[in-house]
């Protein structure tokens, strides 16, 4: 009690009646959510068939399903995005994106000729250049202008991050010269394909962040920035191609399904007698001198996939079985299982 209420019941004179007050507090039960399929929703999906080729599933959003059909409902459906906030802090998909502009813009003179080691080199020691185009790039991320605006030199912490990048820049420079003497053909190039799932056609599209000829092997190199607490090592791993679409965190490679999809785009829509292999670039493990490219098969012997012809039917039998489920009217979007799959999902608020 406050006390002027004490004054009241002391001091005043009054006769002071007090009535002690419970309440019965009681957990609410948690209900889980489920989207049933109505024909809005099932119009809805149709958009991305072949019936309409302005729209295509991307393999973020089949890596959404495969984590969370709900997720996938909210983003895909009722285009739910996420809050855009101004911070101080550099979000993590603009630090990568720096990256992807940055390795665009030093590897494009050597597009469609080999990248020896020399040149690669060259590359490296021009930390002038290097530094230019991050700072070039952060302006358009970060800041949306041209050029940085003069704070940004009293901002310590854009400063550290600034350093950091160019660190995992020359990174994948020097892991680059171990692997010399590779053709780059393209960067960011956009892929479309489709894959026939019975009565119709769903589209594919994506964006494959660098092409390497090597040989006569096409490399689809995925860049990764994030850290996720584990080694590369570890993250190169996966449990065969079944695994790749198990909706358990604990049991799925989510980074080498997303590469193995884009290796199959590329190889069902290209006209060419080379294969397609899957490769990943973890940038924070490029100095590292045991880190490679190629991911690790734990199901087969722990052999790096150097042939994706192997894996190919696998795959695609699977991926087939994915959309199956996604356009099939009597399966709701209904929440994943697994708490892990929400940790950082920009719709727990809303689900729970």
């Amino acid at each position: 009690m406050s006390r002027y209420l004490y004054q009241l019941k002391f001091e005043s004179g009054f006769k002071i009646r007090e009535y002690p007050v419970s309440f019965n507090i009681n957990t609410v039960e948690h209900r889980s959510i489920t989207v049933a399929k109505d024909d809005a929703i099932m119009k809805a999906l149709m958009e991305y068939t072949s019936k309409n080729p302005k729209k295509a599933l991307s393999p973020s959003a089949i890596n959404s399903y495969i984590a969370c059909p709900l997720k996938f409902y909210l983003e895909k459906i009722v285009h739910l995005k996420q809050d855009e906030t101004v911070d101080e802090e550099l979000p993590q998909n603009i630090s990568g994106n720096i990256i992807h502009s940055v390795m665009e813009s030093l590897y494009t003179p050597l597009k469609n000729q080999p990248a020896s080691r020399a040149r690669i080199e060259a590359t490296v020691s021009n930390q002038s250049q290097i530094d230019t185009l991050i700072d070039l790039s952060f302006a358009n991320e970060f800041y949306k202008k041209q050029s940085l605006p003069p704070d940004f030199y009293k901002n310590g912490k854009l400063l550290l991050v600034r350093d950091v990048i160019g660190k995992y820049i020359r990174g994948i420079l020097n892991y680059d010269c171990r692997r010399a003497d590779f053709v780059p053909l393209d960067f960011e190039s956009h892929i479309n394909a489709g894959i026939d799932i019975g009565s119709f056609e769903v589209r594919l599209s994506g964006i494959i962040d660098r092409i390497d000829r090597v040989g006569r092997d096409i490399l689809i190199i995925d860049y990764k920035t994030g850290g996720g607490g584990r080694t590369s090592s570890t993250r190169m791993n996966f449990d065969g191609v079944d695994s790749l679409f198990n909706n358990d965190p604990d049991k799925r490679n989510k980074e080498a399904f997303q590469t193995f999809l884009y290796a199959y785009m590329y190889t069902k829509s290209m006209d060419t007698d080379a294969q397609a292999l899957p490769a990943i670039y973890f940038v924070r493990d490029c100095y590292s001198p045991d880190f490679n490219h190629l991911l690790i098969d734990t199901l087969n012997g722990k052999t790096a996939v150097t042939d994706f012809n192997q894996y190919i039917s696998e795959f695609e039998t699977c991926l087939a079985e994915c959309l199956n489920e996604i356009f099939d009217q009597t399966k709701p979007f209904e929440q994943t299982q697994y708490p892990k799959n929400c940790q950082f999902c920009q719709f727990s608020n809303i689900c729970g």
